[in-house]
């Protein structure tokens, strides 16, 4: 009994369909400063990363940072590394209802409490930062920023 040639093609289509995943695209980007050092960035829609890694001139990692996105792309977390792949500290990232983050906190690589970061937003994208030791204490008050004089004074 011959088989008709549409019915092998689409029994084919059937099964390739079924083994075919659906992956995300990787997105790479390396931008070479002034000091012909280099910043790479690799974003892994899979993996829900955004990884960042800073190389001197002559091509050594000085430092490599990870961060956890989530479903919309926002930084949740990230794991802060030097050169040589050792973790200096991590932190966890909350944001508003708008996707900014208004809290980060930082933890050692044996998840020591470190402190933590607070963006305060009054109004416009800008934001106050606060930072608060391991304690609770926050460390600096926040000082307003003071511009200077663009022309000299007038005089009389």
């Amino acid at each position: 009994m011959k088989t008709p040639v549409f019915l092998i093609a689409s029994l084919c289509a059937v099964v390739c369909a079924q083994a075919q995943e659906s992956f995300g695209t990787i997105k790479s980007t390396t931008k070479l400063r002034p000091d012909n050092s280099s910043v790479t960035t690799v974003k892994d829609p899979e993996k829900h990363t955004w990884e960042e890694t800073v190389t001197d001139a002559s091509g050594k990692v000085q430092r490599k940072t990870t961060y956890v996105l989530d479903d919309r792309d926002l930084a949740v977390g990230a794991i802060f590394a030097d050169g040589k792949g050792n973790i200096l500290y991590k932190a966890s990232y909350q944001q508003d209802g708008q996707g900014r983050t208004v809290e980060a906190v930082f933890t050692s690589a044996d998840g020591r409490y470190l402190g933590k970061r607070r963006f305060i937003f009054d109004s416009g994208p800008t934001a106050r930062v606060e930072d608060y030791d391991a304690n609770g204490v926050l460390i600096a008050r926040p000082q307003a920023v003071v511009r200077p004089r663009t022309t000299a004074p007038r005089t009389r």
